[in-house]
């Protein structure tokens, strides 16, 4: 199996917080000049998940070392999951799609279509990290297209 490119880690800033009702990413990236972009909800009716676009150059970004970090805090609000829903289930998908441009309503239900269809987080993150289906629609030589995926947990604080 491949190595896990983007690895959210505990440890590194990665958690739920209900307080303020915000989720905290420190993505680990392996290339300068990388930067976060966009998000967009893709979670089922049993899954939370979320979908992270970064940018970096039209190159894909080698697998080691990491050399920095993209750190976002993102509201409940922006993330349009509602608190309720992680007190039910404290978990969070979190999928990485390293992309030159913006979402596109295809790229977004395709990476919905693989949590709806997956039972449980394990199942989800397995599908989005190597399935690659998402990486067929408009494929362009000049993207890297880079997708991963990591589970992190709930009402944890730094």
């Amino acid at each position: 199996m491949p190595r896990r490119k983007y690895r959210l880690r505990k440890e590194e800033g990665n958690f739920i917080n209900l307080d303020k009702e915000e989720v905290s990413l420190n993505i680990p990236v392996t290339e300068t000049g990388m930067t976060y972009q966009q998000v967009e909800r893709i979670s089922s009716e049993d899954i939370n998940a979320i979908l992270v676009r970064i940018q970096g150059g039209p190159n894909n970004t080698p697998d080691d070392p990491v050399i920095d970090y993209i750190s976002e805090n993102l509201s409940f609000k922006e993330i349009n999951i509602e608190k309720r829903r992680f007190e039910r289930d404290p978990y969070l998908l979190v999928v990485i799609f390293n992309n030159m441009e913006e979402l596109t309503t295809d790229d977004i239900e395709c990476f919905k279509q693989e949590v709806e269809d997956s039972r449980h987080y394990s199942e989800a993150e397995e599908k989005v990290r190597y399935k690659k289906r998402c990486q067929k629609i408009g494929i362009d030589p000049f993207q890297p297209r880079e997708q991963d995926g990591d589970v992190i947990g709930g009402n944890q604080k730094k």
